[in-house]
């Protein structure tokens, strides 16, 4: 997995400004196995959003994430979810017993680990005929809004990103998805937000490229996202174009 520090700091934001995934995908999820009778590894859980809606379809949830700050606030953000355990793990070492799991999940994560040894990881926790699920809220890119939006974001975060990815970050993401993934199939659910000026806020400061409290451009990259949603909100809301998009197979 790459470092897990790019998080480090940024659990506040995450918590606060990340979305649920749409509830669709969480229907469609319980049609496929993840209910009461299910057992579901999250690798990469971060704050625990993914987490809690699939505890909420009734499986048992083991939280993996290596990064202890995001950990930490999982650990709050899951208090009252019985049925849900916060592992110190990572993608390549989740620390859970051989074939323990019937489903393997990455939400907003995958990208981040290293696939040959995850596959490994899959593989050795997974009970026979387990399922992997990748799954991420992206953008609906297109109009002004995301035009002005993307301006500001070339200019003022901070990441060593390749330029392929910046591009085009989840064409590059689901590439990886279906090169890692058997016998999958591909879905998509609506996702649109309606979205405060302090979620959108936080919603672009919980990236990992965004520039952190003690950086010289946060200052400037926070004015200019409030200057933003002046500009595009409607009665102190701003439509934010958005889906659920979900891999599952082997």
């Amino acid at each position: 997995m790459e470092s897990p520090n790019q998080f480090t700091g940024k659990a506040a934001a995450y918590t606060k400004g990340r979305p649920l995934y749409a509830r669709a995908a969480l229907d469609f999820l319980k049609e496929q196995g993840i209910d009461e009778t299910a057992s579901v590894a999250d690798v990469g859980a971060g704050t625990g959003i993914f987490s809690k809606q699939l505890a909420k379809n009734g499986a048992m949830v083991f939280a993996v994430e290596p990064n202890e700050d995001m950990r930490l606030a999982a650990v709050e953000y899951l208090k009252d979810m019985p049925n849900v355990r916060c592992i110190d793990g990572s993608a390549e070492n989740t620390a859970l017993p051989d074939h323990s799991v019937g489903f393997v999940s990455a939400a907003q994560a995958f990208h981040w680990f290293d696939k040959a040894a995850f596959r490994k990881e899959c593989n050795r926790i997974s009970v026979p005929g387990g399922k992997i699920v990748l799954i991420w809220n992206i953008e609906v890119f297109g109009g002004d809004f995301f035009r002005d939006f993307g301006e500001i974001l070339k200019r003022l975060t901070v990441s060593d990103i390749p330029e392929e990815e910046k591009e085009n970050p989840y064409g590059v993401f689901f590439r990886q998805a279906e090169d890692f993934l058997i016998d999958f199939k591909r879905y998509e659910f609506d996702n649109t937000l309606y979205l405060n000026e302090e979620t959108f806020l936080y919603k672009a400061l919980s990236s990992s490229a965004a520039p952190k409290k003690d950086n010289p451009l946060y200052e400037n990259f926070s004015q200019e996202l409030k200057n933003l949603f002046v500009q595009y909100q409607d009665g102190g809301k701003l439509t934010y174009p958005h889906k659920t998009v979900l891999y599952i197979g082997e």
